[in-house]
């Protein structure tokens, strides 16, 4: 079949409505757990104000024995990155058999990107962070922690802001669901995210949170299997294939029907198919979930999730292996 892509903006309607994340000025406080296994602790929120403090909240001291969990907060405005500024902060618990930086046994990481693994901005536990601003394509900072079991302290007060930075989100991109790329037939795409845009939407089901997302949107045409393989350009980068409908709008998703967060595990092939018949896995899982039996007229909206930092710049290929044909005719009606 011949190739093709409906790369056209979606309608202006749908943009209206798909307002979920946009978050008021509220207090946060950083998880000591990971949700499924994970070390991530809580979903992305989208915001630009708020207060920001360790677990223990504005009067407690933090927790013992938390492992390097994470959160990440992102601007919910385009041209915009994070600002965190740190209004008191006690953590100067050091020994020489630490493992920390400076010998830290408890440590704050503050992150540049949407990821655990995103360059360091800061990372110690001696003096204050300060002011400390994203500086990336995503506008994110992610703040990850460490205590062991020794000495708990007051942790730390931030408040959350947001400063015009080049080169951050566009909030016009196919990272938030309402801009999602319409596709249609067996087309293979290439594609790259800068981050988890603007609004955080698509952490419901066996997402924990959003890092480098693409959307897209399909229509069945006729009837049959919807399944797709992920194929990254970089094996060894980590894609999470995630799929709402049918029939749903951005603004009320839902619960997935069809979700992957298997760790990368092999040659960073995943999506639908490949003899699956699970329809939800968490991070031990492998890789693949069950096709779709689609009916003609139906749309589906599909989140790639990207893992690591590499992947919002390298891309992957989409090929669609289903029996159901997709329509091209763009926009739909």
């Amino acid at each position: 079949m011949t190739m093709r892509s409906c790369l056209v903006s979606v309608a202006l309607a749908a943009v209206l409505v798909c307002t979920a994340g946009a978050v008021a000025a509220q207090t946060y406080n950083h998880p000591t757990l990971g949700q499924q296994n994970t070390y991530t602790g809580a979903c992305m929120v989208t915001t630009c104000s708020g207060t920001y403090y360790d677990n223990g909240g504005a009067a407690g001291n933090y927790a013992a024995g938390v492992n390097n969990i994470f959160r990440t907060f992102c601007p919910n405005q385009a041209g915009m990155c994070v600002r965190a500024t740190f209004t008191q902060f006690a953590m100067n618990d050091t020994y020489f058999l630490c493992f920390g930086p400076n010998s830290c046994c408890d440590y704050l990481s503050i992150l540049n990107g949407p990821v655990q693994n995103s360059p360091a901005l800061w990372s110690n536990c001696t003096a204050s962070p300060g002011i400390i601003t994203a500086n990336n394509p995503s506008g994110c900072l992610t703040f990850r922690f460490v205590s062991d079991g020794s000495v708990q302290l007051a942790g730390w007060t931030a408040t959350l802001s947001c400063v015009p930075c080049a080169g951050g989100p566009s909030g016009t991109s196919n990272s938030d669901c309402a801009y999602a790329t319409p596709i249609c037939s067996d087309t293979q795409l290439s594609d790259a995210s800068p981050g988890p845009g603007i609004n955080a939407e698509g952490c419901s089901g066996c997402v924990t949170s959003e890092n480098y997302t693409n959307w897209y949107q399909v229509q069945i045409q006729t009837s049959g299997t919807l399944a797709f393989t992920i194929d990254p350009n970089n094996n060894s980068d980590d894609f999470d294939p995630v799929v709402f409908g049918p029939n749903v709008g951005c603004g009320s998703l839902g619960t997935p029907i069809r979700c992957s967060y298997a760790i990368n595990a092999g040659n960073g092939n995943t999506g639908l198919g490949n003899g699956a018949a699970d329809f939800s896995e968490d991070v031990s899982g492998n890789q693949w979930v069950a096709p779709i039996n689609a009916t003609a007229g139906q749309t589906y909206y599909i989140m790639i999730n990207g893992w690591s930092a590499a992947s919002g710049s390298n891309g992957f290929l989409l090929d669609w292996t289903g029996t159901a044909s997709l329509n091209c005719t763009c926009p739909w009606s």
